[in-house]
């Protein structure tokens, strides 16, 4: 997306096509991937997690995970597109939300991890679309008639920077394969809620770094290096 979209921009219609084109891409393999986990979720769970959800709960987690993967997609498109403003408050805003909601179910005492799951997995995203659709509601309608080309799924561009994010992500995750393993419930419960509230913070934060992006994506020379270093330093 940084590669690209900047490049672009320039012809909407392109620009369009090339979105429409990865976000249909991404939403087919990651939705037949998590299909795919979804039949191995009894089976990872009896001998591995050993937490004994029933699979509804398993269900609404990757669930969320589609809405969260899309969720990043779309705050990838605008980023390098120097749409800041609009993913920066949608993030932002999403994560106050979720953070008054969890508080109030925990106040209220009745809390539970179905509650969780759609908070921190569906009613979050939710709002940072419908922030978005609100604020630039054009771009749901362009998108309606954008087209999807084959010639803009880059596969030799994307194939080995996908096998490296998927390891590091699993190296990442490492922790929480190693709690659930050797903890308790309760407390891979609280490990993986304190984990969930780190990335919020860190997503926030992240959302800052993400606008120099775009302008790494265009540097031709060391000079445009250092000076990006420079701007991204402070």
């Amino acid at each position: 997306i940084y590669a690209h979209v900047p490049k672009h921009l320039p012809d909407r219609k392109v620009t369009l096509d090339f979105i429409v084109t990865n976000g249909s891409a991404l939403t087919a393999l990651s939705g037949i991937s998590l299909i795919i986990l979804s039949f191995f979720i009894k089976p990872i769970d009896a001998h591995f997690f050993k937490t004994g959800a029933p699979i509804s709960l398993y269900i609404l987690a990757l669930f969320g995970a589609q809405m969260y993967i899309l969720q990043n997609f779309v705050r990838d498109v605008l980023n390098a597109s120097g749409k800041f403003l609009h993913i920066n408050i949608a993030t932002n805003a999403s994560n106050f939300i979720k953070a008054l909601l969890l508080i109030y179910f925990a106040m209220q005492g009745s809390i539970t991890v179905a509650h969780v799951l759609i908070i921190l997995g569906i009613v979050g995203p939710f709002i940072s679309f419908l922030y978005i659709f609100l604020k630039s509601n054009w771009i749901f309608k362009a998108v309606r008639q954008a087209s999807i080309s084959y010639d803009f799924i880059k596969i030799r561009f994307t194939f080995v920077y996908f096998i490296s994010s998927q390891l590091f992500q699993l190296a990442t995750r490492a922790d929480l394969f190693m709690v659930s393993y050797f903890l308790t419930r309760p407390e891979v419960g609280h490990y993986g809620l304190s984990q969930r509230a780190i990335l919020a913070v860190v997503t926030s934060a992240d959302s800052i770094t993400q606008v120099m992006s775009p302008q790494f994506a265009k540097i031709t020379t060391q000079k445009d290096v250092k000076r990006t270093l420079k701007h991204a330093g402070v």
